[in-house]
């Protein structure tokens, strides 16, 4: 079987560090297309086909036949967050992994964030299990995030772990209005679990100051 015909460059080159993912076919297509349009002194057809590259966040360099995508963690935490919030969580995975050397410690939340908004208390979990494997500290609203799609076993062992690692509120870690997030999430799941000991005692901690 013949492999996949190479793609038509039209003399363009790509010059970054390829690491913003784009769709280079739809890229050199419409670099043909706007090549076409200026042969045929359709400039409108150009404008419009180079609009649509910037849209796309490609810059075009006519002078040195180059281009070159925009941006970086910025711009990726950006898709990240659009598609975590309309819930698209295949595409979002599939996003993460595709820029993931661009990923920072908010990459990594808004990734927990969207497996626990569709559900995924696994997900969720093991997205926090790779933030804190990449040396970035999970905080208490990852935690939160990450107790409130799971059952009360995985909550209490999150709670646990969130305590260990950064010494709850009393500790400095991720400040008290996480900790308060944290603490909602896990009574709410004690609701839905029907943990009344365990949210008891949460609430006498709290009470004694260990979270203050």
């Amino acid at each position: 079987h013949r492999g996949p015909a190479p793609i038509e460059t039209h003399g363009y080159r790509r010059d970054d560090n390829g690491l913003v993912p784009v769709d280079e076919p739809r890229v050199y297509e419409l670099l043909g297309q706007r090549l076409s349009a200026k042969a045929v002194k359709d400039y409108g057809a150009a404008d419009r086909a180079r609009e649509a590259l910037r849209e796309m966040g490609v810059d075009v360099f006519d002078s040195s036949r180059i281009w070159r995508v925009r941006g970086g963690t910025r711009e990726f935490n950006a898709r990240l967050t659009q598609l975590a919030q309309s819930r698209q969580l295949s595409a979002c995975r599939a996003a993460y992994s595709a820029g993931e050397a661009l990923a920072d410690s908010r990459s990594h939340a808004i990734l927990i964030d969207a497996h626990a908004a569709c559900g995924d208390g696994q997900g969720a979990r093991d997205a926090l299990a790779a933030m804190s494997a990449s040396g970035h500290q999970p905080q208490p609203a990852e935690y939160a995030a990450a107790v409130s799609a799971g059952d009360l076993l995985a909550a209490r062992r999150l709670l646990g772990e969130a305590e260990r690692e950064l010494g709850g509120a009393s500790g400095g870690g991720g400040g008290n209005i996480g900790w308060r997030v944290l603490a909602n999430a896990f009574l709410r799941a004690c609701v839905a679990g029907g943990g009344v000991d365990d949210a008891v005692a949460l609430v006498q901690r709290l009470g004694s100051g260990a979270w203050a």
